[in-house]
């Protein structure tokens, strides 16, 4: 079976990761500082969609 992912670029990640989790996603990775400097967090869905969260890129 192949999954579906999907990435959504947004300033609010921590929160929307709460949000999808109250909302009965799973949580595969919480909310962390990259390398980069960008926040990322990863989800499943209840429907079985991974979602990938990410803070904007920071300019240099």
């Amino acid at each position: 079976m192949e999954a579906i992912e999907v990435l959504l670029v947004t300033p609010h990640v921590a929160e929307l990761h709460a949000q999808a989790l109250a909302e009965g996603a799973t949580e595969l990775a919480a909310p962390a500082r990259e390398d980069s400097g960008r926040v990322a967090s990863r989800l499943r869905w209840a429907d079985g969609v991974l979602v990938a969260l990410q803070s904007p890129m920071l300019e240099p």
